[in-house]
């Protein structure tokens, strides 16, 4: 039997799933708010699905669901605030078992909003001096990708542009971005 975390976090996927962050963001919001203190400490490891698309009744999104789960996860800890940052650095510091991506950018919108920024950007950038390829782009396509919903994220991280991929021949996070193509998704 699923958790209410579980069906939480399951909510906030399916909204996701739907392709429209506008959608996802007042049923995290709302989802974050019946979280317990005792269950945010909980969120960095329900990083794996409990619940399935099948069971979830939305088997339409099974390829993607892990992806989804993931976010909802990420999400759920930055509608949290200051509570949700340690959950969400937890992620990030993680080498297996994570998509940095869809943490960095909820780190990132957080220290935008002025929750700890000086420690989040500390922590950010020194994640990417250690993040390798293929993770670190998809970094920055996620930044990337969030600019039409909230472009502030994207500025945070254009002032690590300098920062060296290890492992990459000198590629920088500057070269990741000016390789972005054409926002995928921009029917926001």
């Amino acid at each position: 039997m699923a958790s209410n975390l579980d069906e939480s976090i399951c909510k906030v996927a399916i909204a996701l799933g739907n392709g429209r962050w506008a959608a996802m963001t007042p049923v995290a919001m709302n989802e974050a708010r019946a979280i317990t203190p005792k269950e945010i400490v909980k969120l960095p490891d329900r990083w794996y699905p409990a619940i399935s698309a099948k069971k979830a009744q939305v088997p339409e999104l099974v390829d993607s669901w892990d992806h989804l789960w993931f976010e909802a996860v990420a999400e759920i800890l930055f509608q949290c605030s200051r509570d949700g940052l340690p959950g969400l650095i937890t992620l990030m510091d993680r080498n297996e078992c994570t998509y940095h991506q869809y943490v960095v950018v909820r780190l990132l919108r957080l220290a935008a909003d002025g929750v700890e920024t000086d420690l989040i950007l500390d922590r950010v950038r020194g994640r990417l001096e250690t993040l390798r390829l293929p993770w670190s782009r998809f970094v920055v396509q996620e930044t990337e990708a969030w600019k039409p919903v909230d472009a502030r994220p994207l500025a945070l991280l254009m002032t690590m542009s300098g920062i060296e991929i290890p492992g990459s021949d000198g590629d920088t996070i500057a070269m990741h971005m000016r390789s972005m193509g054409p926002d995928r998704r921009a029917q926001l």
